[in-house]
């Protein structure tokens, strides 16, 4: 029957078979190594307590961060022993005040506690994971970054005496070497995070914009458009009335003839204005009918050829997604018209695995990769913001004098990603 080793005893082993020093360069030099690859707070928190459980073994872990400008705790990583292996707990309680125990660790430095059989005292900790039974052996120390505290480890022993000062010295170089990647991944996290804000605010900024054009335009449409329109046609009214009434108003008939035609200027300028903000093609008769349209019009403005290939049948895709390929199509033209130089432009629209494609193709100068990737390619820049608002994707290949070709994905539906933990109740310490 194989024989299952206690924290206490593989300690014991270890500290008979090795010399401190040598273990700890090693092992910091690994851990350095494996801190310098992790891109989240969780996935350095469990290079760090794997560290931690070959130098020193234990049974239940902790990792949290720390706010010194906001006094506030954040875990990071709760570990525990539950049916006989190591589970991560959600944490119930972030962000919270430092406890008591941390408390004496912000005032006192590393703390070892070796609770004796009868002591069951909660020693300032909070519980999480498996509350059955208490840690007999514990070592928390400050994770530092130079002088400042930035967060604490804490392993634990179900065992008595697990521990002694010796160890406590060693988990407290241990969290020394890790207070600058955690930092570092701390302020990528808050980059990360800042981006994902500004992109939000510009996806919401962009679809209050899409909302204010369509109200504009159908306001323009339905209030000055059918004013001008009435006012045309009480003018052709008057003209006929006057020209068959008597003779000798000549001038004043071609004068309400000049009106007219300015009349009928305006209401084409109006429903040009209107067009512009938002075509209402798009809305009525959905994507298919709007890029349709708007090679039609391509052609007729710049007088390049435009080939079209788009589904028979109506879209899975919901208006905002619409308005979003609809919208880069436009981009992807206008860019076209402005710097290819082409002669012919080929638009083709697919839905297939729950995706929907929008490929532009055209026979121009190309594109450099410079010019792909420069930050004053504002409507490039604009159009990947625009499908990764939405899971979506752009792909723009080029070559010199062959022409471009620009690619964009957009997922008929929300995409979310995430790991899921094994959630298990918390509450023990």
């Amino acid at each position: 029957m194989k024989r299952i080793q206690t924290t206490a005893s593989r300690v014991a082993i270890k500290k008979k078979n090795r010399a401190p020093s040598q273990i700890s360069k090693e092992a910091f030099l690994n851990l350095g190594q494996k801190l310098s690859s992790a891109n989240t707070a969780k996935d350095a928190a469990r290079i760090i307590l794997k560290a931690a459980d070959k130098l020193l073994g234990w049974e239940c872990a902790y990792l949290y961060v720390y706010s010194p400008p906001e006094r506030r705790i954040y875990p990071v990583l709760l570990v525990d022993i539950k049916n006989g292996r190591k589970v991560e707990f959600p944490s119930t309680y972030t962000p919270y005040k430092p406890t008591a125990l941390v408390q004496r660790v912000l005032s006192g430095g590393a703390q070892l506690i070796l609770r004796t059989k009868k002591d069951l005292s909660s020693h300032g900790m909070i519980p999480f994971g498996d509350t059955s039974r208490l840690s007999a052996s514990i070592m928390i120390v400050p994770i530092r970054r130079k002088t400042r505290i930035t967060g604490f480890l804490s392993i634990d022993s179900y065992a008595h005496n697990a521990y002694d000062a010796e160890d406590l010295e060693t988990l407290q170089s241990l969290a020394d070497h890790c207070g600058g990647a955690l930092e570092r991944i701390a302020a990528q996290e808050a980059l990360r995070e800042n981006e994902q804000k500004l992109r939000a605010l510009a996806t919401r900024l962009q679809t209050v914009r899409e909302q204010e054009s369509l109200r504009m335009a159908r306001e323009i449409h339905d209030e000055m458009g059918q004013a001008m329109t009435s006012l045309k046609i009480d003018l052709l009214w008057l003209e006929k009335k006057i020209a068959a009434s008597e003779k000798g108003i000549e001038p004043l008939v071609n004068r309400i003839h000049s009106m007219v035609e300015v009349t009928d200027t305006a209401i084409k300028s109006v429903r040009k204005i209107c067009t512009e903000l938002r075509p209402r093609i798009l809305d009525d008769l959905g994507l298919v009918a709007a890029i349709e349209w708007q090679a039609r019009e391509f052609e007729r403005r710049t007088g390049l050829a435009c080939k079209i290939r788009v589904p028979k049948k109506p879209l899975s895709l919901d208006a905002e997604r619409a308005t979003v390929v609809f919208r880069i199509l436009q981009e992807v033209l206008t860019n076209v018209a402005r710097h290819a130089s082409a002669h012919q432009v080929s638009i083709a629209l697919r839905e297939a695995e729950s995706n929907v494609t929008l490929s532009v193709q055209d026979d121009g100068r190309g594109i450099s990769e410079a010019e792909v990737g420069s930050t004053k390619s504002l409507g490039l820049l604009g159009m990947r913001e625009r499908a990764f608002a939405f899971g979506g994707e752009i792909k723009i290949t080029s070559a010199r004098n062959k022409g471009t070709a620009v690619s964009v994905r957009i997922p008929l539906h929300s995409k979310t990603n995430g790991s899921v933990l094994n959630h298990e109740s918390p509450d023990r310490r």
